[in-house]
């Protein structure tokens, strides 16, 4: 049976007669079906300008309306929502703000919609306090979570916990911002059922108050401005190309651009540092936000000035700096997808950070490629090595703007001394995707060289890039392990890496102590403390001592899993 939300629904002209002091505001903002296939610049376009300005209007009015730890959820099409986002970065309610915290994807079944694209996007902002500290916030995480679904082929679960089930949660996975719904929907311009119940449950607590606000403009500009578009042709010298150059990228990006003032690369590619503190040796990864934008400005407008009419740009960073990317973009080139990776890294927060947000704009001018890569092995098989040798024919799905098939490289023997090394397989993809044989690929911060490989063993061209002489070696030397086999075809493998660590301490392993320990606490009902453990069970006391196990993080999942148990016994769930 349904439970009952109470939800206060309203248009966005009946707002000003509203009190205040909600915990939860939804603003399903206005846009045509239409516009999920317009590519055109946006300052080009008035129209679309002015409905930006009176959407913001409205963020601002809702905003006002919120309680201190509010949240503020806006739903819509990933091309509007960049310049959305910056506005509410920047905008200031006496002494609040607004604090980026998700851009939640939602994915659809755009049904009669041959198009790439397959989802639209929810901002979630928290508001808070202007000062040093963020305002607490409240997500029902704990109850709210997503079932376990198993392989069709092999019966297992789907997501292979590579010796960690014993850590399985028995209410199933914790939501991510990647909500692979395929949500079927005739009028995907008002915000789902299903999205607003998903959003309800997560934040509902006593006394509650949520909204859902409709903006009522009408905007009918259905038309697809083109793009005059001329064919030119490139002189490229054979010694500009097929480059690892050690320097500074905006310099090289500088120096190309007036050699080829018409472009030279048929595709740029950028994963820059991310702004998180991660260990490069020749950068500084932990800017203030307002100069790592200033920053990454300089190196995209770089980017756009050495592509072709026509050629692909595209930037993978973490949705909180790519709304800053996408906005500086979405004012002088087409855009074509916001993909979304999702790649879970680290779970951090009360929602799961998996999505990697891999912007995808051209050029204005010229003839944009776009190669269908046609299906993919469907979502209900798992990607276990054993299985996917066993199960023969499989169903296949068509794959679309949602990326989820490609995973992060997670051990430390398959990756270079690099901090955020990516998969070859999805540069292949971005290549295969947006150029052809022959063509030219540059990246300005090359790195391990994986770029350059996958455009190497898919024959196009390469230019990369990197400040760093270390880096520089890594891929040149990872350049020279691509061979030619005895049908003509390029074939790369990667020389096994010492770069590893040690599961085991003492023969014994991680897994073994946790189990140990949950086991106890489950059998007595209750955390047990450490110095308790020296009588109740001194072989298990022993080896947490002797193993320098972080007791803290043990009793944190005994108290997680033992709450996880008894909530799921009140709802009557299997418990694994």
């Amino acid at each position: 049976m349904e439970k009952e939300r109470k939800i206060i629904s309203v248009k966005s002209t009946d707002l000003k007669n509203l009190e205040s002091d909600y915990d939860v505001i939804v603003i399903n903002t206005s846009f045509n079906k239409e516009e999920i296939n317009n590519h055109s610049v946006i300052s080009n376009d008035k129209e679309i300008l002015k409905r930006i300005d009176e959407t913001n209007f409205l963020i601002r009015k809702a905003s006002s309306l919120l309680k201190e730890g509010g949240l503020i959820f806006v739903y819509g099409l990933p091309k509007f929502l960049p310049l959305f986002g910056k506005y509410m970065n920047f905008l200031k309610l006496d002494s609040y703000k607004l604090y980026f915290k998700y851009w939640i994807s939602a994915e659809f079944d755009f049904k009669n919609n041959n198009s790439f694209n397959s989802h639209l996007g929810i901002l979630m902002y928290l508001k808070t306090k202007i000062g040093k500290y963020n305002t607490p916030f409240h997500l029902n995480t704990k109850t709210v979570r997503v079932p376990y679904g198993d392989c069709k082929a092999c019966k297992k679960n789907l997501k292979d916990w590579g010796g960690k089930k014993h850590l399985m949660n028995p209410l199933g996975s914790a939501f991510s911002d990647v909500w692979q719904d395929k949500i079927q929907s005739d009028d995907y311009t008002k915000i789902p059922p299903i999205v607003i119940n998903r959003i309800y449950d997560l934040t509902e607590k006593n006394a509650f108050k949520f909204l859902l606000v409709e903006q009522t403009e009408k905007f009918l500009n259905n038309k697809i401005e083109q793009t005059e578009i001329k064919n030119i042709q490139i002189n490229v010298d054979e010694k500009d190309v097929n480059k690892v150059i050690l320097r500074d990228s905006i310099e090289v990006m500088e120096e190309y651009s007036k050699k080829y003032p018409g472009g030279l690369f048929d595709m740029a590619f950028a994963d820059p540092p991310y702004n998180l503190g991660k260990n490069y040796s020749k950068y500084d990864d932990e800017k203030r936000s307002y100069d790592y934008v200033k920053w990454c400005n300089k190196w995209i407008n770089g980017m756009y000035n050495v592509l072709k009419p026509g050629g692909a740009l595209l930037l993978l960073n973490i949705p909180k700096w790519a709304i800053f990317h996408a906005e500086f973009l979405l004012n002088k080139a087409e855009f074509r997808n916001w993909i979304v990776w999702d790649a879970l890294s680290s779970p951090a927060g009360k929602i799961m950070p998996a999505h990697y947000s891999l912007l995808y704009f051209t050029k204005p001018g010229g003839k944009a490629k776009f190669n269908d890569l046609g299906k993919i092995s469907a979502r209900h098989y798992c990607n276990r090595i054993s299985c996917r040798k066993n199960r023969g024919e499989e169903d296949k799905e068509k794959l679309t703007e949602i990326w989820r098939d490609v995973f992060r490289i997670k051990h430390k023997k398959d990756r270079d001394k690099h901090p955020c090394q990516l998969p070859i397989k999805l540069m292949e993809r971005i290549i295969d995707m947006t150029t052809n044989e022959g063509d030219v690929v540059y990246d300005p911060f090359g790195g391990a060289g994986t770029t350059a490989i996958a455009a190497k063993l898919k024959n196009r061209k390469y230019v990369i890039s990197d400040l760093d002489e270390n880096y520089v070696k890594i891929a040149q030397k990872n350049l020279n392990l691509i061979k030619l086999n005895s049908n003509g075809d390029y074939h790369y493998v990667r020389e096994k890496s010492n770069n590893t660590s040690y599961f085991k301490r003492n023969g014994i392993t991680r897994k073994e102590v946790e189990k140990g320990y949950m086991s106890l606490c489950q059998e007595l009902n209750r955390i047990v403390e450490f110095e308790e453990l020296q009588k109740i069970s001194p072989v298990l006391h022993n080896k947490i001592d002797s193993n320098n196990n972080d007791f803290q993080r043990l009793k944190k999942i005994a108290r997680r899993m033992m709450e996880a148990r008894s909530t799921a016994n009140n709802f009557n769930q299997k418990v694994f």
